[in-house]
């Protein structure tokens, strides 16, 4: 772990980008009851009750020293889907 602090801990070097990727399982959620709202739009209740709506994967690749980051969704998630998102990133990378 201390020879990845390393590497974020280094000067920004456009010759070597720092790029993390990641993903995540997120659920999808709906209302079951429609909220009730004040005159001017606010809230003014939410029912806790909710629909599942099944769930989604969240891919993101970030390079943190150059504020830069790019997030996209798939509804399954394989090996082979991983290996399309890495394969597409690389292709469409960030140093054209």
């Amino acid at each position: 772990m201390e020879d990845v602090l390393t590497v974020y801990s280094r000067r920004y070097d456009d010759d070597y980008p720092v790029v993390c990727m990641d993903e995540k399982p997120v659920q999808l959620f709906a209302n079951a009851r429609k909220s009730i709202c004040f005159k001017d739009g606010r809230i003014e209740y939410e029912d806790n009750e909710y629909i599942r709506n099944g769930t989604a994967f969240i891919f993101i690749f970030t390079e943190p020293l150059n504020v830069w980051h790019y997030a996209q969704t798939e509804e399954h998630c394989t090996k082979r889907i991983e290996q399309k998102r890495l394969n597409g990133f690389l292709k469409h990378s960030i140093r054209q």
